[in-house]
């Protein structure tokens, strides 16, 4: 574990090629004053089961990886390339994003089981923004939980595999994308779709499609499916 004490004062840790683990405790600071982790180009963090919290993450090409119950706590993470080395920030096996919030940018990225099949994990209640470039992605059986995601231009949200959307609150602003694909759902979740978004359903392989509410006046693509609406009571 890495531990900032009460009255420690603000750090900078820097993380580069080779990275850091660490199992149990994770990276708990108990001073008023905000730490600063800094992963360079190939840097990598491993969290397994514990917390990062109250910490500052900025991820420049390098890997934050979640496992097995590893959270986030009044932190805030920002993902985004350098040299054309993309940063990314995966949650996987039952890791969650708790209450961060995630920035990603210039094909930085957020990812919940991306890849790794009969992986489960969640968003919380994350509040997750894809500037121009930026990325989130949900696979296999993961959830937007009650999250809010917002698309600015050039920002893009995926639900691949057999994840939901949850009960999450999606604002897709103009330039943004929102995709639905092969068996992903849209569970009860809100999307705000402002003129010059897309909501794109057409790749989902279901021929019907429920989602909580949707409005707004960007596009939507539903392809041949069929579109139920007021799940959440909208």
């Amino acid at each position: 574990a890495l531990l900032f004490k009460a009255g420690a004062p603000s750090y900078t840790v820097s993380v580069g090629y080779g990275g850091m683990e660490l199992f149990g405790g994770g990276i708990v600071n108990s001073s008023s004053n905000m730490q600063n982790i800094v992963m360079t180009a190939n840097g990598g963090l491993g969290i397994d089961v514990g917390q990062a919290s109250g910490v500052t993450l900025t991820n420049a090409g390098g890997s934050i990886d979640f496992f097995n119950g590893g959270s986030v706590v009044n932190s805030t993470i920002t993902n985004t390339s350098v040299n054309g080395i993309v940063g990314y920030t995966n949650f996987d096996g039952g890791g969650s994003a708790g209450n961060a919030a995630i920035f990603n940018s210039g094909e930085g990225y957020s990812a919940f089981c991306w890849n790794n099949q009969g992986c489960s994990s969640s968003a919380s209640s994350a509040t997750i923004t894809n500037n121009s470039g930026g990325r989130t992605i949900f696979d296999y059986a993961t959830t937007a939980g009650s999250a809010t995601i917002v698309n600015n231009s050039g920002g893009k949200l995926s639900f691949l595999g057999s994840s939901t959307a949850g009960n999450a609150t999606i604002v897709n602003n103009n330039g943004g994308v929102v995709e639905f694909i092969y068996h992903s759902t849209g569970g009860d979740a809100a999307i705000v779709n402002s003129v010059g978004g897309i909501v794109d359903f057409n790749q989902l392989g279901v021929s019907t499609i429920s989602i909580g509410s949707i409005e707004g006046g960007g596009g939507l693509d539903l392809g041949k499916g069929t579109m139920t609406v007021g799940g959440n009571g909208w």
